[in-house]
Protein backbone atom coordinates (compact mmCIF):
# COMPACT_ATOMS: atom_id res chain seq x y z
CA UNK A 1 0.00 0.00 0.00
CA UNK A 2 2.82 2.26 0.61
CA UNK A 3 3.66 2.67 -3.47
CA UNK A 4 0.11 3.14 -4.05
CA UNK A 5 0.06 7.39 -4.39
CA UNK A 6 -2.37 9.07 -1.96
CA UNK A 7 -3.26 10.69 -5.14
CA UNK A 8 -4.84 8.61 -7.39
CA UNK A 9 -6.43 6.90 -3.86
CA UNK A 10 -8.16 10.58 -2.23
CA UNK A 11 -8.82 12.30 -5.45
CA UNK A 12 -11.64 9.76 -7.25
CA UNK A 13 -12.87 9.28 -4.12
CA UNK A 14 -13.57 13.49 -3.69
CA UNK A 15 -14.63 13.96 -7.10
CA UNK A 16 -17.64 10.93 -6.46
CA UNK A 17 -18.56 11.75 -3.16
CA UNK A 18 -19.34 15.69 -4.38
CA UNK A 19 -21.24 13.89 -7.23
CA UNK A 20 -23.33 11.79 -5.23
CA UNK A 21 -24.02 14.82 -2.78
CA UNK A 22 -24.52 16.76 -5.82
CA UNK A 23 -26.80 15.20 -7.59
CA UNK A 24 -29.19 13.79 -4.41
CA UNK A 25 -29.35 17.53 -3.09
CA UNK A 26 -30.29 18.87 -6.57
CA UNK A 27 -33.96 18.19 -5.98
CA UNK A 28 -34.20 20.53 -2.81
CA UNK A 29 -32.30 23.17 -4.25
CA UNK A 30 -34.63 23.24 -7.72
CA UNK A 31 -37.79 22.72 -5.57
CA UNK A 32 -39.18 26.51 -4.77
CA UNK A 33 -41.63 27.46 -2.26
CA UNK A 34 -44.05 30.05 -2.64
CA UNK A 35 -43.69 31.32 0.62
CA UNK A 36 -39.86 32.09 1.12
CA UNK A 37 -39.26 35.55 2.66
CA UNK A 38 -35.93 36.88 2.26
CA UNK A 39 -35.08 40.55 3.61
CA UNK A 40 -31.67 42.22 2.69
CA UNK A 41 -29.49 43.13 5.61
CA UNK A 42 -28.66 46.78 6.72
CA UNK A 43 -31.72 47.52 5.64
CA UNK A 44 -34.95 48.87 7.69
CA UNK A 45 -35.59 45.51 8.76
CA UNK A 46 -34.07 42.72 10.29
CA UNK A 47 -32.48 39.78 8.10
CA UNK A 48 -35.05 36.66 7.78
CA UNK A 49 -35.77 33.81 6.05
CA UNK A 50 -38.54 31.46 6.23
CA UNK A 51 -39.25 28.31 5.10
CA UNK A 52 -42.87 26.78 5.44
CA UNK A 53 -44.09 24.44 7.17
CA UNK A 54 -43.15 20.88 7.76
CA UNK A 55 -40.45 20.92 4.66
CA UNK A 56 -37.87 22.36 6.82
CA UNK A 57 -37.33 19.12 9.08
CA UNK A 58 -37.60 17.38 5.73
CA UNK A 59 -35.12 19.19 4.24
CA UNK A 60 -32.68 18.75 7.48
CA UNK A 61 -33.17 15.12 6.88
CA UNK A 62 -32.48 15.22 3.27
CA UNK A 63 -29.58 16.77 3.43
CA UNK A 64 -28.33 14.15 6.14
CA UNK A 65 -29.26 11.43 4.31
CA UNK A 66 -27.43 12.73 1.15
CA UNK A 67 -24.14 14.00 3.42
CA UNK A 68 -24.55 9.81 4.55
CA UNK A 69 -24.78 8.46 0.90
CA UNK A 70 -22.24 10.56 0.01
CA UNK A 71 -19.59 9.80 2.22
CA UNK A 72 -20.19 5.88 1.99
CA UNK A 73 -20.07 6.54 -2.13
CA UNK A 74 -16.40 8.11 -1.79
CA UNK A 75 -15.41 5.07 1.12
CA UNK A 76 -16.71 2.66 -1.39
CA UNK A 77 -14.63 3.81 -4.19
CA UNK A 78 -11.95 4.32 -2.26
CA UNK A 79 -11.94 0.93 -1.28
CA UNK A 80 -12.33 -0.44 -4.89
CA UNK A 81 -9.39 1.63 -5.83
CA UNK A 82 -7.52 0.09 -3.02
CA UNK A 83 -8.47 -4.03 -4.23
CA UNK A 84 -8.03 -2.49 -7.87
CA UNK A 85 -4.58 -1.95 -7.09
CA UNK A 86 -3.75 -4.96 -4.72
CA UNK A 87 -5.02 -7.23 -8.17
CA UNK A 88 -2.76 -5.33 -10.39
CA UNK A 89 0.03 -5.88 -7.83
CA UNK A 90 -0.66 -9.73 -7.66
CA UNK A 91 -1.15 -9.96 -10.73
CA UNK A 92 2.55 -8.31 -11.74
CA UNK A 93 4.40 -10.35 -9.51
CA UNK A 94 6.02 -13.71 -10.85
CA UNK A 95 4.72 -16.96 -9.26
CA UNK A 96 7.26 -19.34 -8.18
CA UNK A 97 4.99 -22.14 -6.95
CA UNK A 98 4.73 -23.97 -9.85
CA UNK A 99 8.84 -24.95 -10.12
CA UNK A 100 10.12 -27.57 -8.56
CA UNK A 101 13.33 -28.20 -7.25
CA UNK A 102 14.92 -31.47 -7.65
Amino acid sequence: MSSFPLRQLILPAVIVSSGVFSIMTLPLVLYRPDSVTIKVPFSEDEMQFVFQGGNRDLAIRYVGVAIVTSVAAGVATVELKRRSHNRQEAASKPRFSSLRLC
